[in-house]
């Protein structure tokens, strides 16, 4: 049979096999039956267009037809045209039995068919055929319904990409393994519906033999192609590739593909080139900071004598890292750990080319390893650098203001401990992946990791610490700056920076960012501090709408100053209403010119230990109802709150808890309120209602003027003559505060009292 083969999408025809198989002639006599492989959407390959597939029978094809029992017999193809090849086609043979299926090819080992199941062998040894597969490694079964068979294919086919710069290399033999065990040549039971099931005593590897050395392509556009025929079973971990010469060199790779579910279908290898060197090696680099002064010093960078790798150099506009190199007639600078010229470095117009024979680049520390190149703009094939056992990334892209794109999905973060500013001033930076492996686990410093990435628009950190406890400590101004930046994705399953203590200014500046979801994230209720700083997390994200805080804890946050100050356009903080900060001491501004707030809950809010609320809502001007009224709202230790509602203008309502007195502190109230002039909502006819205790109003009246102002508003825009603009309401009883004496005439010596 001729097979000819490219890439193709398929799904597999259905077959029809549950008639009983007439008799077709007198038993013993010559018989003849049609048959037809799968072939729907194919044409045939060519080596510039692989699109689709076809497969045609050929001359000397052979079928073994079985009755469904004990009998099988041979069949031989009827009548081939060279000239009009066909997927279609007769075969010819004499059978004392009623066929009942069939599997090609006929000399298949021990092949046979019970009625429900086919009995076939995959060959764990197959023979290199030139831009095809083997034909007897392809197997096919079919069941005969009236002298017809459609046949359907087992196997899908790998197809492996060679090329070599060196001259006349040649490939012995190709093994290929399943990584996981899996059985993949040998014995198998196929259904009638085409379902595999390898038998226990099946192999796990498949050898493809070249009956004379191939020789590979020196071009990697146009590589010389292998295929070798799998059966299309599940492959958990993928399939390993190893390439052999005559002299046993060789090189192997993982693929990760299952050929389950994949019949009939090419799985496609990326060009791979043939480096003679054994290539599971690996080869240490220098340490980071001395390679970086090493290629800095390569592109005629002056580095100086004193901490070289914090020269800027603008000479180096791309870095390439290449593994399994065939490094015969290589020149470079030696920059392997064990100056043995494992690894070397060359730089040609702006290019640094860091070239090794072995598969990868270990790494033993990564600070500072790319620091301060101004005008480098890509960093091709990084899944090279093995980063293990990498303890820090401190200062790895610090300052890289011309870098365009990170790949660092092959990065294997687990043993980190110091991300400090890691990516911090790659104010180009428009993206960033992180694999499965970036796990950040280990990590207790996340300080200006992002820091001024002004270019990045998102960010999925949905890989970030999957264990089940976080190190984290600081989380300092880990975006801000990132003025771009829309959206951040978190695992709200697996991160919690439980342990932080700073989240200071995390998203300061974060201008474009629209909403936030902490859900579970920030869980800091428990913990090895007690003390965390949280002033500014949010200042100045002016874009932002919505943050949700559901099952976020702050109860250990020492400072939440300016936590959402200059949040323009925030409308809602989800949960808010449920959140404690029970440690806290400073809340000054927390609310500042959050101008989209209508309505604020933060009765849940223990203001027991804060000694300053200073402009706590200050110029939240849409505002109209303000809650603070819980027991825990305390103002036992509180010694200022000047400004606190300070232009409010359209607050119509304020509740203060039973403990909120405000009668230690010791700052004059002259600015609690707004200037009274724009106290645009109140009128005598409904005025602002502030609910709390007598002795909160009692301390009001006292030390504010323009508390005392708005009780004398006359009604006619003129004050100090009778009515009110300010109404005291008992937060106890929801009735009127009594003053004496009253409103319009209520002077600092007015006392107040529940009714």
């Amino acid at each position: 049979m001729k097979k000819t083969i490219a890439l193709f999408a398929l799904a597999l025809l259905a077959m029809s096999c549950e008639k009983t198989p007439e008799v077709l002639t007198t038993p013993g006599e010559k018989m003849t039956l049609s048959a037809t492989i799968e072939s729907s959407t194919r044409v045939e390959i060519n080596t510039t267009d692989e699109s689709t597939f076809n497969h045609f029978w050929q001359d000397g094809d052979q079928i073994r037809v079985f009755d469904g029992a004990d009998h099988g017999a041979t069949f031989d193809l009827d009548g081939y045209d060279a000239l009009n090849p066909s997927s279609s086609a007769n075969f010819s043979g004499t059978f004392a039995y009623t066929p009942a299926g069939a599997v090609y090819p006929a000399a298949n080992a021990d092949a046979a068919f019970d009625g429900t199941n086919f009995t076939v062998t995959f060959p764990a040894v197959q023979t290199y055929t030139a831009n095809t597969y083997d034909p007897a490694a392809n197997v096919y079964v079919a069941t005969i319904s009236r002298s017809t068979l459609n046949f359907q294919p087992l196997s899908c086919y790998i197809r492996i990409a060679l090329w070599s710069e060196t001259a006349s290399t040649e490939v012995d033999h190709i093994v290929v393994s399943s990584v996981g065990g899996e059985k993949i040549a040998g014995p198998a039971s196929v259904s009638t519906a085409g379902v595999i099931t390898m038998d226990s005593s099946a192999g796990t590897s498949i050898t493809l033999n070249c009956t004379s050395p191939v020789t590979l392509s020196d071009n990697s556009a146009n590589p010389t192609y292998f295929y070798v025929a799998v059966p299309a079973v599940s492959v958990e971990n993928g399939l390993k590739v190893d390439v052999y010469k005559e002299d046993g060199s060789h090189l192997w790779r993982n693929v990760s593909v299952s050929p389950q579910d994949k019949k009939n279908k090419v799985l496609k290898m990326g060009a791979l080139e043939y480096s003679p060197e054994e290539s599971s090696s690996t080869a240490t680099l220098l340490s980071s900071q001395s390679f970086n002064a090493a290629i800095k010093t390569l592109a005629g960078t002056d580095c100086g004598a004193t901490d070289p790798y914090k020269t800027s150099d603008t000479n180096i506009k791309k870095i390439i890292f290449e593994v399994n190199k065939n490094m015969t007639g290589v020149n470079g600078t030696d920059v392997s750990n064990d100056s043995d010229k494992s690894i070397v470095a060359s730089f040609n117009e702006g290019v640094i080319r860091v070239q090794t024979a072995a598969s990868s680049i270990k790494l033993n520390s990564f600070v500072s390893i790319f620091r301060a190149f101004k005008g480098l703009v890509s960093i091709e094939n990084l899944s090279a650098l093995n980063t293990s056992d990498v303890e820090s990334m401190s200062y790895a892209f610090l300052n890289d203001s011309k870098l365009k794109s990170l790949d660092l999905s092959g990065f294997d973060t687990r043993n980190a401990i110091n991300a400090t500013q890691m990516l911090s001033g790659c104010s180009s930076l428009e993206e960033v992946i992180f694999g499965e492996n970036c796990t950040f686990g280990k990590t207790q410093s996340f300080l200006c990791m992002f820091y001024n990435c002004s270019s990045l628009t998102s960010l999925d950190l949905s890989n970030f610490m999957y264990e089940s406890t976080s190190n984290a400590r600081t989380c300092e101004r880990m975006f801000m700056g990132c003025t771009k930046l829309k959206s951040i994705s978190f695992n709200p399953s697996g991160l919690t920076f439980r342990y932080v203590t700073n989240t200071n200014q995390m998203f300061r500046n974060c201008s474009s960012l629209t909403s936030v979801n902490l859900a579970n994230v920030l869980n800091v209720a428990s913990g090895e501090s007690s003390s965390i700083d949280m002033w500014g997390m949010f200042y100045d994200c002016s874009s932002i709408t919505g943050i949700a805080l559901h099952r976020v804890s702050f109860s250990r946050a020492a400072n939440i100053s300016s936590m959402f100050n200059g949040c323009d356009k925030l409308e809602s903080i989800t949960n808010i209403d449920y959140v404690t900060f029970a440690a806290s001491t400073r809340m000054d501004s927390v609310f500042y010119n959050c101008q989209a707030l209508t309505s604020l809950n933060v009765s849940k809010f223990n203001t027991a230990n804060a000694t300053s609320m200073k402009s706590f809502i200050q110029n939240c001007s849409n505002l109209t109802t303000f809650r603070m009224s819980g027991d825990n709202a305390s103002s036992t230790n509180l010694k200022n709150a000047e400004s606190f509602m300070n232009g409010c203008n359209k607050l119509e309502k304020a509740y203060f808890g039973k403990n909120f007195t405000w009668s230690e502190s010791t700052v004059e109230a002259t600015s609690f309120f707004q200037n009274p002039e724009s106290f645009t909502a109140a009128s005598s006819n409904h005025p602002f209602e502030l609910h709390g205790s007598a002795a909160l109003a009692q301390n009001l009246i006292q030390k504010s003027e323009d508390a005392r102002t708005l009780c004398n508003y006359d009604g006619s825009g003129s004050f100090g003559a009778s009515g009110t603009r300010l109404k005291f309401i008992s937060i106890l009883s929801g009735s009127d505060l009594v003053l004496t004496p009253g409103y319009g005439s209520v002077t600092s010596s007015t006392t107040v009292s529940e009714p």
